[in-house]
């Protein structure tokens, strides 16, 4: 691929304006190629360092106007036409404009604000369900959902009248309330004065330093797998990267014979939550069973708590 081509694909794949299967396989790409996902990484944080930019020239322009507006015009005395050019009595009008194309520029750019690993599973997109028929309601074409463009929704919803931006928070609310971890560097000093890459990630981890523990648990030498995955979904979830913090919390929780299978299954339910209702079927599963007094899981009177609340966000 050219360099011109491999950078215009990563613009459009951070800007949203890849199509769907398109932004899979670039995902499947970068999953690959760790050159890709380091670049794509730090394109990223041009842009969030661009955003923020703007965004503190906007705020400091707004809170100088504020307390020194510019003068009104039309509240000048009257004078003597004058048939010159005046650049003064255009200011107004040009701080207007200023202002608005920073606020446009602003609104423009990405808000993805996590660092991308660089050798973790990428997430597979949840398979698209066929919405049911109803009247009046526009359907998305192909073109629509490429482009980024929807369709009008019915201002209510006539199953309970929640919206559903209000209804997804309140999963993922729940979902935050009842994550909990314990503290990964305690009891894990090395006996020689040098760490380990695992507890380095670990004391990243509990310094809340969630990037810095996916880059440091990307080396080979960081240790046992499923240690490794364990941990890292954990800072994933962190990062509101939900879906790949169930991807890792699965694989740990998929292995009988790791240390922390069944705490993973705890935490994968909570992945899955998070998510919303799109995943709500793989939740309502793994929690029920969870919720079985005769499995006799750790968690099993926090499971029948969580599936009640989900139960009444319904």
């Amino acid at each position: 691929m050219a360099k011109h081509q491999h950078t215009e694909k990563i613009e459009a794949y951070l800007t949203g304006q890849l199509k769907p299967d398109e932004t899979v396989l670039f995902e499947q790409e970068m999953a690959k190629d760790e050159e890709l996902a380091i670049e794509v990484s730090m394109r990223r944080l041009e842009h969030d360092a661009m955003e923020l930019l703007l965004e503190k020239d906007l705020k400091a322009k707004l809170g100088k106007w504020k307390d020194n507006p510019p003068p009104n015009p039309y509240d000048a005395p009257a004078s003597p036409p004058n048939h010159g050019f005046s650049w003064k009595k255009w200011l107004p009008f040009l701080g207007l404009a200023i202002l608005v194309f920073s606020g446009l520029w602003y609104f423009m750019q990405p808000k993805e604000a996590a660092v991308q690993p660089n050798n973790w599973p990428v997430d597979t997109p949840a398979a698209p369900t066929t919405p049911q028929p109803q009247p009046n309601v526009p359907v998305a074409t192909d073109e629509e959902k490429g482009t980024g463009t929807e369709p009008q929704a019915p201002a209510t919803n006539p199953k309970n009248d929640k919206p559903p931006v209000q209804q997804n928070s309140r999963y993922l609310a729940l979902a935050n309330d009842n994550y909990d971890v314990a503290d990964f560097s305690s009891g894990l000093k090395g006996a020689g004065s040098e760490k380990s890459v695992f507890e380095l990630a670990a004391e990243a981890f509990d310094a809340k330093q969630y990037a810095k523990t996916i880059e440091l648990l990307a080396k080979k030498e960081a240790g046992n797998e499923s240690q490794v995955r364990y941990l890292r979904g954990h800072a994933l979830f962190n990062l509101k990267r939900y879906g790949q913090a169930a991807t890792e919390f699965k694989a740990v929780a998929d292995n009988e014979f790791a240390p922390d299978f069944l705490s993973a299954q705890w935490y994968l339910a909570l992945s899955y939550l998070a998510q919303g209702p799109n995943n709500s079927a793989q939740f309502l599963k793994l929690v029920e069973e969870l919720a079985d007094a005769k499995n006799q899981h750790p968690r099993q009177v926090d499971a029948a708590k969580l599936l009640a609340g989900f139960n009444a966000i319904k």
